[in-house]
């Protein structure tokens, strides 16, 4: 009988440390020199979440700074801020689901949601985030982000000045039980 190899992706928890270093090394920063960690705080899937923000508030911790959490759903809108146009920013949720936030020139509109796609075109038919739906083009217009920093850092940096840290007990933003 052959054996048989099956590999595996890595998981946040093994690959989160090397994405800060290749943030740090491409921004020709040192640990000592930051002032603030900038957590995004979901909505999302509960373990990735769960381990950005463990991750965020160790390394915060260990360095004797603040540390801020911004919803990925909130940069994405940011960065729609000139189009003036009503759209969601969403986020694939699995099972057919999007979580999303309804944004007009980078303000939310409402709170969060965990919907299908069909009711969020319903309401309004623009969309935009790093999942489009494989159809997007048959059901409304859509904007393909898949990198949300510059919002993340321009939101995390407001809350670094009002010194809006996270505060103990504070956790990220689920919208749906674990499973």
């Amino acid at each position: 009988m052959k054996s048989q190899v099956i590999k595996t992706l890595p998981t946040h928890g093994e690959v989160i440390f090397h994405h800060v270093v290749e943030f740090l090394c491409a921004n020709e920063v040192s640990l000592n020199q930051l002032n603030t960690v900038i957590v995004s705080g979901g909505p999302g899937s509960f373990t990735g979440t769960r381990v950005g923000w463990a991750s965020a508030l160790g390394l915060a911790e260990g360095l004797g700074i603040g540390c801020v959490s911004v919803s990925g759903l909130d940069a994405l809108g940011y960065l729609d801020r000139q189009s003036r146009q009503l759209g969601w920013a969403i986020f694939d949720a699995r099972r057919g689901r999007y979580y999303a936030g309804l944004f007009q020139e980078g303000m939310r509109l409402g709170e969060f949601r965990d919907a299908p796609l069909e009711d969020l075109v319903a309401q309004c038919p623009r969309f935009y985030g790093p999942n489009l739906p494989v159809d997007w083009h048959k059901i409304g217009s859509g904007i393909l982000i898949d990198d949300w920093t510059e919002g993340l850092l321009a939101l995390g940096q407001e809350k670094f000045i009002k010194k809006q840290f996270i505060q103990p007990g504070e956790g990220p933003i689920y919208l749906r039980p674990s499973v």
